[in-house]
């Protein structure tokens, strides 16, 4: 049951109330079907809203009756919130909680629309992007004491399992979890990992835990994403692998000037991958093509980055030493105002993002299918050259 009350009122987690209001199922707001508000509560258990008046009765009979380990993490929760708020207000308080805790109540909604409109709506949310610069952030940091190396990788583990259970377990955070926990866990058993199997673990316990995640959008773009960038950014990216040797050929300037564009052009394609993955599916269900997002991330993955390292900062320092947490805000705020400004920037650009009209969920299947061709007659092609490469090599 989701209570919505329509007043201030003091209220914690463990809280046993006694509360009158109208009870209805929920309402769909939408009349396209691709979306169900009633689904989708569905999908979280809920049957039920409890809708509170103003002048709707709400006593607490009682204290403290929830779980112990619950009532621990929300109140680490908050107090890390209360650090953020003493250095940040505004939309600059809801993007740091967006990018810290996987709260973004508080972002404002044009904030949201504008990222929205360039394609990099997802960087407001905390994802399996942020678990990779916690877990990297995390791995750096432990490596200052004397712990041995299964050491350092086993108390990575536990942090990000940590860090994913503060901030709510959502779906791509326990993807991620579980990706970089597979990972890690392979360097300490001396055994390589291998991503597909990897993603495909992760999707298959967050699916274990609720199947009906399967049909929520967030579950999907985030999976088909990662799962774009595993599978075609090496063939794509393999286009640059001759320039490390050219560049050694030459002088320090080119050399360094052909390292500038590999990054940039591998950037570019581990862009370009990730949008390719999604790019129909968020037009099917939010009507909405976005090409910019693939210049877009070049500038705000980066930007991104420094901020949830800095961020992690803010928080550390606000929890040991909180009159240093100003070193690390002061830059945040610049690097905020410059993320913004950038996003603002793309979107002015012509043909940047534009509306579709609905179209039937037959043409996504044969897009994710004619993607899945092309992989096969890759991979067949690579299969098909490293066979007749072997049979040269024996004949000689």
């Amino acid at each position: 049951m989701l209570v919505n009350l329509f007043r201030g009122e003091n209220i914690f987690y463990g809280d046993y109330l006694a509360i009158e209001g109208k009870l209805h199922k929920p309402f769909n707001f939408s009349s396209d079907n691709r979306f169900s508000y009633r689904d989708y509560l569905d999908r979280k258990g809920i049957k039920y809203i409890l809708s509170v008046k103003k002048q709707g009765r709400v006593e607490v009979l009682g204290k403290n009756r929830g779980s112990p380990i619950h009532q621990y993490v929300i109140r680490c929760k908050h107090r890390l919130s209360a650090i953020l708020a003493a250095h940040f207000v505004g939309a600059e308080k809801g993007i740091m909680e967006g990018f810290l805790l996987g709260d973004r109540y508080n972002i404002p909604q044009h904030i949201n629309e504008l990222f929205q409109m360039a394609g990099v709506v997802h960087i407001l949310a905390i994802s399996g992007f942020n678990v990779g610069i916690v877990a990297y952030a995390t791995f750096l940091f432990l490596k200052m004491f004397p712990l041995g190396r299964r050491g350092h990788y086993l108390l990575t583990i536990l942090i990000l399992i940590a860090y994913a259970v503060l901030t709510g377990a959502q779906p791509p955070v326990v993807r991620a979890t579980i990706m970089a926990a597979v990972f890690l866990a392979g360097f300490i058993l001396e055994r390589e990992p291998e991503s597909v199997n990897t993603l495909a673990c992760a999707a298959l316990l967050i699916l274990f835990l609720n199947p009906v995640n399967l049909f929520d959008v967030g579950f999907q773009l985030s999976f088909v994403s990662v799962l774009a960038i595993i599978v075609f950014y090496p063939k794509c990216v393999s286009v640059f692998s001759k320039l490390d040797d050219k560049s050694a050929e030459r002088g320090k300037t080119i050399g360094a000037v052909m390292s500038v564009l590999k990054y940039i052009g591998q950037s570019f394609i581990l862009s370009f991958c990730a949008y390719g993955g999604v790019a129909v599916m968020v037009a099917y269900y939010f009507e909405l093509v976005t090409p910019v997002a693939i210049l877009a991330n070049l500038v705000v993955i980066p930007l991104s980055s420094l901020i949830v390292v800095l961020g992690l900062g803010v928080l550390l320092t606000g929890l040991v030493l909180p009159t240093a947490t100003f070193l690390f805000a002061d830059c945040i705020r610049v690097l905020l105002a410059l993320m913004v400004k950038t996003v603002f920037w793309c979107v002015q650009i012509p043909g940047a993002y534009f509306r579709v009209a609905s179209f039937p969920a037959w043409v996504m299947i044969v897009y994710y299918l004619f993607m899945m061709g092309t992989l096969w007659l890759l991979r067949r092609k690579t299969c098909a050259d490293r066979h007749l490469a072997e049979k040269a090599t024996l004949f000689s």
